[in-house]
C-alpha cells in the first residue's frame, strides 16, 4: 500500500511537469476507477458523502468521472480562505453561515468545484437558471433541494429535492427590498412533517430583525388551539447566492393538511374528471370552468360549450352550501370575491375565490356574518337567523374567538382586525377564528411606533374601520371575559416561558444567532440588528405580560380595564345571583332583584329561562339534559334584568358536578331507599353486601357498563374504596 501511494505522487508530480503545472505543497488521493467504463468519458463531479455540515465531524468529498489512471488533489475553502486540502475536512464553530467549498483537480488537467452552506438551520436550494423573479403573477420554473441538519434530515423527514414554480407573495412585505415567494411544488411532499402539500410560502421576516415573532406567535396559537400555520426558519440560498434567513411556513388554504373543510374547488375538479370521463370532453378546460362558474352548485345544472349537463346523470352529489368558506378580512380587498358586512368591515373569500358567480353562496356567508354582527351587538348576544333566535356562539366558535383575541392582544398585534384576520366554516359548524397571520410588526417592533405594552390592542386604534370591529362589542360581554380570562390563567405557565431564563426567546436568540447576524449584515446593516431587537423583544414581552397579568386576575378586574361593562358592584343593589347549587334533577339558580320584571338567566352564553321574581326573588331549575356544556364542570351564570330602563346584570361561575349518567325517563317514579344520590345508595349498597356475606373485601371485581353502571359497581368493594 505504502509502495503503491508513493507511485501515485511520482505519477502525479510527473502529470503536473508535462502539464506545466505546480501541485507541490497539495496533498493527494489515491481514487480507483476500476468500475468505469472505460469506452466512456464521463464529466467529473465532487460532492459529499454527508448531508450536512457539523461542527468538528469530518466531511468527506466524494468524486465522480475519474477516468483510468487519473488522480486528483483536493482543496478546501471557507468562504474565500484556503482552509485544508485532502479528501477530509473538519469544520469549526468559527466556519458557520458560510460557504464551504471543495475544488478538485486531476492529473488529466480536469477540475470540478462544489459548495455547501454550512448553518445550523435546514438550507434551501432554489435553482431557476438565473431567471428573476419580478413580481408577484408570474410564477418562474426552478428546482429545489433541501439540505438537513440535526433536526431534521432524511432519517425523520422528507427534505424535498425537485421541481418547483416560484413568484413573489405580500403587500407592504413585497416592496421591501428582501422579497418574500410563493412557492409551487411539482409534487405533493411532506416537509418538515407538516404535512403534504405542494403549496408553501418562505417569509421574509425584513420587518422583523429577530426574526421571531412570527414564529413565535403561530406556534403558541396552535398550542392555545387555534388552526395554525407551521413552520421552520432556514437558509434560502437562490441561484448559488445567500438571501438570508427566511420562515418556511405552510400556505394558508383549504387542504386536508391545512384548512382541513369542506373544498368546493376540488369538488369542481372531481365533478369534471366525472363528467369528461363519459362526455369525452377535455377535462382541463371543464375543470377551470366550474371553478370559475359556481352557479351550478346550487342549479345542479352545467352549461358548457352550448351543452347542458346535469349532474343527477353522473350521480355527483353535493355537500349543502353552510360551509366550505375561507375568508380574510382585510382592508386591502384584493380578492376575486368579497363584500362589506353590515359593520362595514372588509371580507374576502380567499376559497373558493370565484364565489361571487353563485349568488346563493355569497348571500349565505354575507347573512351569517351579518346575523353574527347582530348578535354580538345585542345585549344579551341574541339575533334572529332563518327564523329562530340564536346566541353569538352558536354562530361564532366562543373557543375560537377568545384564543384569537388573546393571542391578538399578548403580541399586540397591530394588524389585528384590520388585516390578514382569517376565519372559516365548515358544513354544519360555527365560524371559527384563525389562523394567525403577518405578526412580523407586532410586540414591539421598532418598525411599528405605535406597539404599547400597556394598552388593549383592541380599545387602541380610533379609525373608523376598527371603531367597529367585533372585539369592541364582545369585550363587553361577561361569559367572553370569563373565557378570556380563564384561557389566560390556563396557559399562563405556557406564556410565562416566553421571557423565562432560557424560555423560547432564549432558545430562539441561542438556535438563530449566528444565522441572524449574518442576515443582519446582508438586510439589516443599518437599522437596530437580530441581538438587540431579540433582546427588546424580550424586554417587551416581559412588560406585556406583568401588565396582562395585573389585569387577567378575575373576570371583574378584566371587565374593568376594558372599560365597556358595568361591574357586579354598580349593580349590585339592582340583581344579584345568591346561589349556584347541583339539585337531584338539575342546576338550581337562586337570584335576589329589585326590579319586578322578567330576570333572564344565562350559563355559558345560551338563555335558559325567563322569569318574573317572586318578592324580589327567584329560583330556576334548569334540568341536567338541557345543559348544552357538558364537557365543563365549571358553569358561568348571567343574569340580565330591566330597572329603570336601563338593563342589570350580575354574573358568577360555579362548580356543579354533573351526573355521570342522564335521569331515569319516562313515567317512572324512582324511590331512593338510602342516601341523597346514587352513589351513598352505592356505599349503602356494598356495605350491606359485606356484612351479609361476612367479609370485609370481596375477592371479585365487578365490571359493568351502560346507564346504570355506578349502581352495578356498588356491588363490588372496590367502589367503596
Amino acid at each position: 500500500m505504502r509502495k503503491s501511494y508513493l507511485k501515485n505522487i511520482f505519477l502525479l508530480i510527473l502529470g503536473a511537469i508535462i502539464a506545466g503545472t505546480t501541485y507541490f505543497g497539495l496533498m493527494t488521493q489515491e481514487v480507483s476507477a476500476a468500475n468505469l467504463e472505460l469506452s466512456e468519458v464521463q464529466n467529473l463531479a465532487v460532492g459529499f458523502q454527508e448531508e450536512y455540515p457539523e461542527a468538528g465531524k469530518e466531511l468527506h468529498a466524494e468524486v465522480t468521472g475519474l477516468q483510468a489512471n487519473e488522480y486528483c488533489t483536493f482543496m478546501w475553502k471557507v468562504a474565500d480562505t484556503v482552509v485544508a486540502q485532502g479528501e477530509v475536512y473538519r469544520p469549526t464553530f468559527a466556519d458557520l453561515e458560510k460557504f464551504i467549498t471543495v475544488t478538485v483537480n486531476t492529473t488529466n488537467g480536469r477540475s470540478a468545484q462544489h459548495s455547501i452552506y454550512f448553518s445550523k438551520l435546514p438550507v434551501i436550494y432554489i435553482d431557476t437558471n438565473n431567471v428573476p423573479i419580478v413580481d408577484k403573477e408570474n410564477y418562474v420554473k426552478g428546482n429545489m433541494f433541501i439540505q438537513g441538519n440535526d433536526k431534521y434530515n432524511s432519517t425523520n423527514t422528507t427534505l424535498y429535492n425537485g421541481g418547483l414554480e416560484i413568484r413573489g407573495r405580500g403587500n407592504s412585505s413585497w416592496e421591501a427590498p428582501k422579497k418574500p415567494y410563493r412557492v409551487k411544488l411539482s409534487s405533493k411532499a411532506d416537509i418538515f412533517g407538516m404535512g403534504a402539500s405542494k403549496h408553501w410560502t418562505l417569509l421574509a421576516n425584513y420587518y422583523d430583525a429577530s426574526l421571531s415573532r412570527n414564529k413565535l406567535s403561530y406556534d403558541f396559537s396552535g398550542e392555545l388551539g387555534l388552526a395554525y400555520m407551521e413552520s421552520e426558519n432556514v437558509i434560502l440560498i437562490m441561484n448559488g447566492a445567500y438571501q438570508g434567513v427566511y420562515q418556511f411556513c405552510e400556505h394558508i388554504r383549504i387542504e386536508k393538511t391545512r384548512i382541513n373543510i369542506t373544498n368546493w374547488e376540488k369538488i369542481a375538479e372531481d365533478a369534471a374528471e366525472t363528467i369528461s370521463e363519459k362526455e369525452d370532453i377535455d377535462n382541463g378546460e371543464l375543470e377551470d370552468y366550474l371553478i370559475e362558474n359556481m352557479s351550478w352548485i346550487t342549479s345542479k345544472k352545467i352549461d358548457f360549450c352550448g351543452n347542458t349537463y346535469s349532474l343527477d346523470d353522473y350521480e355527483i352529489e353535493l355537500p349543502e352550501i353552510d360551509g366550505g368558506y375561507l375568508l380574510e378580512l382585510d382592508k386591502n380587498m384584493d380578492e376575486t370575491s368579497s363584500f362589506y358586512s353590515s359593520r362595514n368591515q372588509p371580507l374576502m373569500f380567499k376559497s373558493p375565490e370565484y364565489v361571487k358567480t353563485n349568488k346563493d353562496m355569497l348571500q349565505y356567508v354575507k347573512n351569517f356574518v351579518n346575523a353574527f354582527e347582530a348578535a354580538i351587538g345585542a345585549p344579551d348576544g341574541y339575533t334572529t337567523y332563518e327564523g329562530e333566535e340564536v346566541h353569538y356562539t352558536e354562530l361564532y366558535d366562543i373557543d375560537a374567538l377568545a384564543q384569537y383575541f388573546l393571542v391578538t392582544e399578548l403580541f399586540f398585534n397591530t394588524d389585528g382586525m384590520k388585516k390578514s384576520t382569517y376565519m372559516y366554516k365548515d358544513n354544519g359548524e360555527p365560524m371559527q377564528m384563525g389562523p394567525i397571520w403577518d405578526m412580523d410588526w407586532c410586540a414591539g417592533n421598532p418598525y411599528e411606533q405605535a406597539s404599547p405594552s400597556d394598552r388593549w390592542q383592541t380599545l387602541f386604534y380610533d379609525d373608523e374601520m376598527v371603531c367597529e370591529q367585533w372585539y369592541r362589542s364582545l369585550i363587553g360581554d361577561p361569559y367572553f371575559a370569563y373565557k378570556v380570562q380563564k384561557l389566560y390563567n390556563s396557559y399562563h405557565t405556557s406564556i410565562e416561558s416566553f421571557v423565562a431564563e432560557g424560555g423560547r426567546i432564549d432558545e430562539n436568540m441561542t438556535y438563530l444567532k449566528e444565522a441572524g447576524v449574518k442576515n443582519d449584515s446582508k438586510w439589516n446593516s443599518n437599522n437596530t440588528g437580530f441581538v438587540q431587537n431579540t433582546e427588546k423583544l424580550k424586554i417587551w414581552m416581559t412588560q406585556r405580560i406583568s401588565w396582562m397579568d395585573e389585569r387577567m386576575e378575575s373576570v371583574d378586574s378584566l371587565l374593568e380595564s376594558w372599560g365597556v361593562f358595568h361591574s357586579n358592584q354598580e349593580n349590585d343593589a339592582i340583581i344579584s345571583i345568591e346561589e349556584i347549587a347541583a339539585a337531584q334533577d338539575g342546576m338550581k339558580v337562586q337570584v335576589l332583584t329589585e326590579s319586578s320584571q322578567e330576570v333572564a338567566v344565562y350559563i355559558d352564553g345560551i338563555k335558559y329561562e325567563e322569569k318574573v321574581p317572586v318578592n324580589k326573588q327567584l329560583e330556576v331549575l334548569i334540568p341536567y339534559e338541557d345543559l348544552k356544556n357538558k364537557d365543563s364542570q365549571e358553569k358561568f351564570v348571567v343574569v340580565r334584568t330591566m330597572y329603570g330602563g336601563q338593563i342589570c346584570t350580575a354574573y358568577s361561575t360555579a362548580e356543579i358536578t354533573l351526573p355521570v349518567d342522564p335521569p331515569v325517563e319516562g313515567d317512572q317514579e324512582v324511590t331512593r331507599l338510602f342516601g341523597a344520590d346514587r352513589y351513598e345508595t352505592g356505599y349503602a349498597v356494598a356495605d350491606a353486601l359485606k356484612e351479609a356475606l361476612g367479609v370485609e373485601t370481596f375477592e371479585a371485581v365487578v365490571v359493568a357498563t351502560g346507564k346504570n353502571f355506578a349502581d352495578a359497581l356498588a356491588g363490588s368493594y372496590l367502589a367503596v374504596e
